[in-house]
């Protein structure tokens, strides 16, 4: 399927003209949607990207998930949507670019929506790279990906938080607004900033906590409504931005993503594709 991938290059800053590097992280590019499903480009799965048949009004849960990305700084997080679809509800994939009149690869029914910074090939992300340097790839990603990169490949401790307290409606229109944001990022032309002008912020926690309080911020009370304001969301406070904002019931126990996938982290197939990984000097970012 690779030789399927654009070339993107970043557009502005240090590193303008420079390939980036969206081998693995790259925007999904909405294709068609109709009045019960979407179908996108790009969607991550067991290492290669696929076309998705996503069916609306499928969405049965949705909580946050973070981890840190260096034990000796515990400050700066990573964080992300997870999505479960009900029961008899399945995304479906297909070979990148060929969905219509086939049948799917495979159907997964649990995944995840997570901005992440990628820039040019070769090149690792810095605090000096912050500040627009980088861009944001929106990927949708299966939560058994999820586990490879992040648990057997980058060896993270991935929190989660218990579900959101959203109704139907709510799900529904959460699923529609991460889409739609995504798409609005498939030429991956979007800079990545920790802060923006004003203490603003465009990172992996500022834009969904924006999404959050679109859907939510009618039930918010005065005082939630300024500490939303108030605080920057800058990538290090999941638990207390969720906590202020009353969406979720942390009296709730939730496993950590290793917890709940351990048999999967350690199986056969991902440890062997570790080594694969490794054998070729294949640079996989996490």
């Amino acid at each position: 399927m690779s030789d399927k991938l654009p070339i993107h290059t970043i557009k502005k800053g240090r590193y303008k003209g420079l390939e980036i590097d969206s081998r693995t992280r790259r925007s999904i590019k909405i294709i068609k949607e109709v009045e019960s499903f979407y179908i996108v480009d790009y969607f991550f799965h067991n290492g290669d990207f696929y076309t998705a048949k996503i069916p609306k009004n499928s969405i049965c849960e949705l909580c946050g998930q973070r981890f840190n990305f260096s034990k000796y700084n515990p400050l700066v997080n990573h964080a992300q949507i997870r999505m479960t679809l009900k029961e008899g509800h399945f995304i479906e994939l297909f070979e990148l670019g060929e969905y219509e009149g086939e049948k799917p690869l495979t159907t997964i029914n649990d995944f995840v929506y997570s901005i992440e910074v990628t820039g040019p090939m070769g090149k690792s992300w810095s605090l000096k790279d912050a500040f627009g340097a980088f861009v944001s790839a929106h990927r949708f990603i299966s939560t058994s990906e999820v586990v490879f990169e992040r648990v057997t490949l980058g060896k993270y401790e991935m929190n989660q938080s218990p579900p959101i307290k959203f109704n139907d409606k709510q799900l529904k229109m959460a699923l529609d607004l991460i889409v739609n944001r995504a798409g609005e990022a498939a030429d991956m032309s979007e800079r990545y900033y920790l802060i923006n002008l004003f203490f603003g912020a465009a990172n992996c926690t500022s834009e969904m906590f924006k999404m959050l309080d679109k859907i939510k911020k009618t039930e918010y009370t005065m005082t939630q409504k300024l500490l939303a304001k108030c605080l920057w969301r800058l990538p290090f406070a999941l638990k207390l931005y969720l906590r202020v904002r009353g969406v979720v019931d942390y009296s709730i126990e939730r496993k950590t993503l290793n917890e709940e996938f351990a048999e999967l982290a350690q199986s056969h197939e991902f440890q062997n594709r570790v080594k694969v990984i490794k054998a070729r000097g294949i640079n996989i970012q996490t």
